[in-house]
């Protein structure tokens, strides 16, 4: 699944959301002011041009978090792609208010980065000729070569980020931000269970749910 940033969902949501995202690569943050409260139900959004890749880290995650006993929904439910274009920041949130919805998970690709690397070709050893001197049969073979090439690897830096909409001060309610980096020969998140295991696992550790 390649999850690549949506500019007009990405921005909305971001608008919405109204926080400073830190640039650091690699690392947990914490709201220093976050109070840890129970939420009561989480939205969860894929930020991505391909609807089936946003559905299916959608459905993915809501389902790790209700097997942790936390109520959530997908977010392409709550807000259809094509409503987009005609909501305002305003009219997002308080949709998702009137919801029941007091915190959103939201996962997008920060950066990617593209190598080409050189892979040598094999060499294949077969039977070539089978001769008999005597009662002796005596076997000879040859080696094909295939031909070097070039290949690309990728470094994708996935961020997930929890926002709590009930935060008095709502252009500051950014509670949680998580950068998640994979290597990969093509593109992709690797086998989407663990993936969403991983998210959940850093959200509980750091005291988000």
């Amino acid at each position: 699944m390649y999850l690549l940033k949506s500019i007009s969902l990405f921005t909305l949501l971001s608008l919405l959301l109204s926080a400073c995202i830190p640039s650091v690569s690699y690392y947990n943050w914490v709201a220093p002011d976050h109070d840890f409260k129970k939420f009561d139900n989480i939205a969860v959004f894929g930020l991505t041009r391909d609807l089936q890749d946003a559905s299916d880290f959608e459905v993915a995650m809501v389902g790790q978090l209700r097997k942790n006993s936390y109520q959530s929904i997908p977010g392409m439910t709550i807000i259809p792609p094509e409503w987009m274009k005609d909501l305002d920041v305003k009219s997002i949130r308080k949709h998702l208010l009137s919801k029941g919805v007091d915190a959103v998970i939201s996962l997008a690709i920060v950066d990617v980065t593209t190598r080409a690397i050189f892979v040598s070709g094999p060499t294949y050893i077969i039977p070539a000729d089978r001769s008999r001197f005597g009662a002796t049969y005596i076997s000879t073979y040859k080696e094909i070569y295939q031909p070097d090439y070039y290949t690309q690897s990728s470094t994708f830096i996935y961020e997930a980020h929890a926002y709590d909409l009930t935060a008095e001060d709502v252009n500051n309610n950014l509670i949680w931000t998580y950068q998640y980096k994979y290597d990969a020969a093509t593109p992709g998140i690797p086998q989407l269970s663990p993936f969403v295991r991983t998210l959940m696992d850093a959200l509980q550790r750091d005291r988000i749910l």
